[in-house]
Formats: structure tokens, C-alpha cells, sequence
């Protein structure tokens, strides 16, 4: 049975075991894929080694990088502590790969259900899962579910913050909120709890440590002048061994139940790792083809492409494609680059949005008095159709 990067299927259902070990293959760069190998090899009598490849390079590099674990490690190891029935188990580890750097899922359960073919209840107790987990807040979907689950974990809950958050946020924001009808004590220890609350509560996980790139993708120019994209850094995976054959036929019903569970799961990996690497190749095709003339000129000539647009280049949900960019970096030309920094998909035209704040911090730092309505006729002229309104919004804006 042939794996999918997705759970969507016409003719037949993948179990979410293997979706689950096939994206998170998936979303590993190669500091966190060569650890995965080596603990796949200690786990699996049926993989060796492959022979004549020579690690020692790797492997001292590997070496003296810290692994900093991200919210989705962190995560996955509180789950994997946890005694749970094995579909929900599947269930709430697809949904921690969905969560985005804050811990919120942004994609709708019933999508997901009918995208992954699982019943709409086993996602909602999956998510319930997911909130149990730490920091609270995680898996909130939305700002009132993110400070309730922080409120209930108060002891002992206050019940009037409670009922700010789930029924009055808008209220607040719109300045239409009833202060009057309550006593102002409460009141106010009410809202000063809720403004101490943190709408991210996982932005800071992974934070403060030391953390050393080691670039997936490699850009470069070959002797006809035209770019080429390469996997650069990638462990060697590891092959099956030839005498499982020898082990089929050998011992007890046990023992050669045993040894086909294992071939099974080996197997499973291998395709994993296989689809990893044609995926990245296809994401580095992709970006060749499509940032060209940011590798040509510099940052300038960034193009506006989104996810959504390799998404459906390659057949699987943003999320997917998400999860494959996410902590992989790309050399070209002796700089590095985050891979998800080359996807923009808010700009004009062809340019993407950090491209038009240069363009504009340029004409500033040689005119710093120019008026917005001035930047955007000048803009204009550039063939960058912008208004003044968004002139203003992108002056003052981080790229």
C-alpha cells in the first residue's frame, strides 16, 4: 500500500498510524531526521546501515548541534506519556502537526475529518487531548477558547472573567460593553485578569537557546548559467537487511509475527523517508522556478507565492505544506535562507509584500520626507499599483 502525504484518499483508507509517521518524516529537517534514523535503527532488527556511505562528516556536525526542541516536540512527548485508545492517540498527534508556531489550530475539525476520512467526534476528544496538554492554551481555536482554557486552569476559576471571554470579547473591543450592569470590583478584577492572560501562550517555547542552521536545500548556478536546487546535508537512510528472509522462515508463529510487524513498519519508514526527499526536491524545483529572479537580483525581486499555490502544485493540503517548509533552510551563494520566508502571499502584482517595504524604505532613506500619496505616485511609476492608505500601513511595518 502506497502512502499519501495526505489522508485523502479515493479507494482506499491510510491508516492514521502511517499518515502520522509519514508527516512527521515530513515536517523533520535533517539535524532531527539523522536522530530519528539512529533511534529507527536501535528500534528495528530488519534496518542496518547502509553500507559505503560516509557519515563521518555528518556525523561530526551533527555532533555539535544542540537539538532545540519546538512546541511540536514538546508536544509529542507529553502525548506519548499518555494511556490512550490508539485512534486517538493518531488523532491528536495529526492535530498537534496542525497547530501553527503559536499553538492555535487554525483549520476547521470538520475539514479535517472529511479530509483524513476520521468521525468528527474522534477529532473533537482528540482536540480535548490536545488542550490537556502544556502550556495552556494550546489548541485553542480561536481568541475566547484560548483565554477560557488558560481561565479554567485558575484555582478557583473566576466566573465572571469566564463569561467575559466566552460571550463578550466583541463587546469589549467595540467599546459596547455593559460596565454599569456590574459591580465594579468584580468587574475590574475580572478584566485585569483576562488582559494578564496571554493570547500566545506557546510563542515562547523553543525560545533561548542556542540553535545552529544546517541548510536542507542547497541553490546554485551550473555552468550554463541556469539555477539548480539540491538536498544538501541529508543522512544517509537506511536499507533493509538481507537476511529477513532467513527470519521469515525461521522460529516459532510468533517469532515470524514478529518479524513481519517489523518488516511492515520498516517498510512504512523507508516510503516515508523516500516521499520526504522527493517532496523537499519537488518544494526546491518549485522555488527555482518561481523566485528565480530573487536568487538573480536580492530581496527585492521577492515574488509573491503563497503555500497554497505549492499546495496545489503538489496535490496535499497547506497544512501539509506548512509543516514541510517550516524549520528547513535553503544556501545559495554563501547566505542562508528560512524556507518560509520565501513564501509571501499579501503583495502586488508579482512582488511580494517585504519586497514592496524595501522598495519603499529605498525611496525613504534618499527622501526621508516623502508623503505617502508622493511614495505611492512614485511607486507608480515602478509599476507597483499600491494606495496611499497602504503606503502608510507599510511604512511603519516589519517585513
Amino acid at each position: 500500500m502506497e502512502l499519501s502525504l495526505h489522508a485523502q484518499v479515493k479507494t482506499e483508507a491510510v491508516p492514521l498510524a502511517l499518515v502520522v509517521q509519514s508527516l512527521n518524516v515530513l515536517a523533520m529537517d535533517a539535524c532531527s531526521l539523522e536522530e530519528s534514523i539512529q533511534n529507527t535503527l536501535l528500534e528495528n532488527p530488519l534496518l542496518e546501515a547502509a553500507p559505503g556511505i560516509d557519515n563521518q562528516m555528518k556525523d561530526y556536525l551533527f555532533a555539535q548541534i544542540r537539538h532545540v526542541p519546538s512546541l511540536h516536540d514538546l508536544l509529542h512527548r507529553q502525548l506519548g506519556c499518555l494511556e490512550l485508545p490508539h485512534k486517538l492517540y493518531c488523532a491528536a498527534a495529526l492535530l498537534i502537526d496542525c497547530l501553527d508556531e503559536d499553538g492555535w489550530l487554525r483549520e476547521d475539525l470538520t475539514q479535517l475529518a472529511a479530509q483524513w476520512e476520521a468521525s468528527p467526534t474522534l477529532l473533537e476528544n482528540a482536540l480535548s487531548v490536545v488542550q490537556s496538554l502544556e502550556p495552556t492554551g494550546v489548541g485553542c481555536r480561536d481568541l475566547s477558547e484560548c483565554l477560557l482554557l488558560q481561565l479554567r486552569e485558575q484555582d478557583p476559576p473566576d466566573p465572571l472573567a469566564l463569561d467575559i471571554a466566552a460571550n463578550h470579547l466583541q463587546a469589549l473591543a467595540d467599546r459596547t460593553f455593559p460596565f454599569g450592569a456590574y459591580d465594579h470590583d468584580a468587574l475590574t478584577a475580572a478584566l485585569m485578569n483576562i488582559y494578564s492572560l496571554s493570547p500566545r501562550p506557546c510563542a515562547s517555547c523553543g525560545e533561548d537557546h542556542t540553535q545552529y542552521i544546517v541548510p536542507d536545500i542547497r541553490v546554485y548556478t551550473d555552468e550554463d548559467g541556469n539555477l539548480q536546487a539540491e538536498l544538501i546535508n541529508q543522512p544517509g537512510a537506511p536499507i533493509l537487511t538481507p537476511l529477513y528472509h532467513d527470519y521469515l522462515r525461521a522460529g516459532s508463529d510468533d517469532d515470524r509475527q514478529y518479524v513481519r510487524s517489523q518488516l511492515d513498519s520498516a517498510r512504512n519508514y523507508l516510503h516515508a523517508l523516500q516521499m520526504r526527499n522527493r517532496t523537499l526536491g519537488q518544494i526546491a524545483g518549485f522555488l527555482v522556478s518561481r523566485q528565480r529572479e530573487f536568487f538573480r537580483s536580492g530581496p527585492e525581486a521577492l515574488r509573491a507565492v503563497s503555500l497554497s499555490q505549492l499546495a496545489e502544485l503538489l496535490d496535499v493540503s497547506v497544512s501539509t505544506v506548512s509543516r514541510a517548509v517550516a524549520g528547513k533552510y535553503v544556501e545559495y551563494a554563501g547566505k542562508t535562507y528560512a524556507l518560509r520566508d520565501l513564501f509571501h502571499s499579501s503583495g502586488n502584482g508579482e512582488l511580494s509584500r517585504p519586497a514592496i517595504i524595501r522598495r519603499i524604505r529605498a525611496l525613504l532613506e534618499t527622501q526621508p520626507n516623502l508623503s505617502d500619496s508622493r511614495i505611492a505616485a512614485l511607486l507608480e511609476e515602478q509599476g507597483i499599483h499600491i494606495s496611499r492608505r497602504t503606503v502608510n500601513k507599510y511604512r511603519h511595518m516589519e517585513e
